[in-house]
């Protein structure tokens, strides 16, 4: 009776009184909880004033003709499930939309996982690595401004180059903007249920962010590099395969079968 979870409010009688006052009751360390019961009426013991909420907090009738029976207080059901106790353990934060951006129907791991760093600002660019000089910080692709995530997506030069290529081709319509000032615009606008049209812009979007950092690390690692129209090429060329070898490839509507040559 002390010592398990079994009243109402789940706690145990240990968890609020001392072993001495519990004991001023007269009953027994070890006391069940049917030491307290006679024929289906509660018998709770009296003289001491102290530990009375424990009484009151009772608010069922015993029932010794059923087992007793654990309930689950955080589901409707009484039963224990993993997904009720993670929800209570959990530190919770404000939805997003991004991982419609991030895992579409066709999207691709790798490069969802290259955009999710660049969308959290992760990628080991050069304005986050510590004690490097102005000079070794420059972009690789334009050689004249510093790298950063927004330099990077898609705001000059070289990056800007490749993704209006790609933007023309996908018929995506949108705004120039910062970087984390379009993922938030991007994430207003996406949809749970989505289409075919924002699902290729979103691999049009992954690809593009993959193929420029590879770009850029060929450029640092490799000493090498490919033009704008190169990479484009390749994204352009990458994202017809993804949606050739679609399980969905025909409920494609006719307009990105046309735009993309998807028809055999």
């Amino acid at each position: 009776m002390w010592h398990d979870n079994w009243l109402p409010s789940g706690q145990r009688a240990t968890n609020n009184y001392s072993s001495r006052t519990l004991s001023s009751t007269g009953l027994a360390w070890n006391a069940r909880v049917a030491d307290i019961i006679d024929r289906d009426q509660w018998c709770f013991p009296s003289g001491n004033t102290c530990i009375q909420n424990i009484w009151q907090s009772i608010n069922f009738y015993p029932n010794s003709l059923e087992p007793d029976t654990p309930i689950w207080s955080l589901t409707a059901s009484g039963e224990y499930t993993i997904h009720s106790a993670w929800d209570q353990m959990r530190t919770r934060k404000p939805n997003n939309n991004l991982f419609h951006i991030l895992w579409h129907p066709l999207h691709v791991p790798r490069q969802s996982i290259i955009l999710w760093l660049a969308a959290r600002g992760r990628l080991r660019t050069k304005d986050r690595l510590p004690n490097i000089t102005e000079e070794d910080g420059i972009c690789k692709l334009c050689r004249r401004e510093g790298e950063s995530h927004d330099h990077l997506f898609f705001h000059y030069g070289y990056s800007k180059q490749v993704w209006d290529l790609i933007a023309s081709k996908a018929n995506i319509t949108w705004p120039t903007l910062p970087w984390q000032e379009l993922l938030s615009w991007i994430e207003r606008r996406s949809t749970t249920k989505g289409n075919f049209h924002q699902w290729i812009s979103f691999l049009a979007l992954s690809s593009t962010i993959y193929h420029l950092w590879r770009e850029r690390n060929r450029r640092i690692f490799t000493n090498s590099g490919h033009p704008p129209n190169a990479i484009s090429k390749g994204i352009l060329v990458q994202i017809r395969t993804q949606l050739m070898e679609s399980p969905r490839r025909l409920d494609i509507p006719e307009i990105h079968q046309r735009t993309w040559n998807l028809r055999d």
